[in-house]
């Protein structure tokens, strides 16, 4: 007999979230499938980080929006919490990125369907503040689904990343590579921080490339901090020319330098889309002149990396 949460049945494990364990199940009340997020670690055995958790849950709980995993339920049994959500049945976007570009219109759509979810999430006051190609879910349509939407700052990917901007922790430049340059610094966040790292991902969908991440977890700090980015119709010829503009202005340093919301990025973002589609994505075109901060790193890491400081659930196993 398989084990049960409350009225969810619980079947194959999916693998570890920033939280804790994720599991598919079945509700078996409205016979639907559902993930089971099992909350462990000190944030449910300390009273204050448990009563964070729970208060942003409930912020999330009342999203309902198609690109965004719903969060169904919250179940607190004894010292266990556990989180059910929308089961979102597809890939990770890294996944559907592989290391290639994807058709410009495509990257514009994805892009403007993720830049609308968001708009909805910061008009309720929610925040991702952990945006990167995991914690997007491609489903088997092409809808994308956010998931973790507001609880970034409750996950153990979250404390790895602090430690990781403060030089303790070289192993994890891949989520540090799509941090704004504010939450490097620690300084105060707000939905255009969200529009930062989407537009790492969007970049990324365009030429293939992770446009800030390096080897080590410091020189990725830095390149965040102070590199600009090759356009990216430089990288990439198919990508036309007016994608340049919308890309630098969601990834310029300062706060406000950037899209002012999420829903004028979407916008703009969707004119991209509506342009004639490309029938052909060439490969990208090394660019000789790109920017290279490996050679910053020991004169300049120290100084911004000591005062760095940093803030998916379900399908990160691979």
């Amino acid at each position: 007999m398989s084990p049960t949460v409350a009225q969810y049945e619980i079947a194959d494990r999916l693998g570890e979230g920033g939280l804790g364990e994720v599991f598919r199940g079945r509700d078996t009340r409205l016979g639907r499938s559902v993930a089971v997020k099992r909350v462990s670690g000190t944030v449910v055995s300390d009273a204050a980080a448990r009563a964070g958790l729970i208060a942003a849950a409930r912020r999330l709980q009342g999203l309902s929006h198609p690109v965004i995993a719903e969060l169904y339920d919250i179940i607190e049994d004894g010292d266990a919490v556990s989180l059910v959500f929308e089961y979102a049945d597809g890939e990770i976007l890294s996944r559907t990125i592989g290391g290639r570009p994807l058709n410009p219109r495509r990257a514009a759509e994805l892009t403007s369907q993720i830049a609308d979810g968001l708009a909805e999430a910061h008009a309720a006051g929610v925040l991702h503040l952990d945006l990167r190609p995991e914690t997007i879910v491609v489903s088997r349509r092409g809808r994308p689904k956010i998931l973790d939407l507001g609880l970034a700052g409750f996950s153990r990917a979250s404390a790895l990343r602090r430690r990781a901007a403060q030089g303790d922790l070289p192993d994890s430049r891949a989520s540090l590579g799509y941090m704004s340059p504010e939450q490097a610094l620690g300084e105060e966040e707000d939905g255009r921080s969200d529009i930062f790292s989407l537009g790492v991902m969007f970049y990324e969908m365009l030429t293939g490339e992770a446009p800030f991440s390096r080897h080590e977890a410091g020189a990725t700090v830095v390149s965040v901090l102070h590199t600009t980015v090759t356009p990216p119709s430089e990288r990439n010829p198919a990508v036309p020319r007016e994608f340049d503009a919308v890309i630098a202005r969601m990834l310029a340093k300062s706060l406000d330098g950037r899209y002012g919301s999420a829903a004028a990025a979407a916008a703009d973002l969707r004119t991209l889309a509506e342009r004639k589609e490309q029938t052909e994505v060439p490969a990208p075109v090394a660019d000789p002149e790109a920017p290279r901060t490996s050679w910053l790193v020991p004169a300049v890491v120290a100084a911004a990396v000591a005062g760095a400081v940093a803030a998916w659930w379900m399908l990160a196993a691979g």
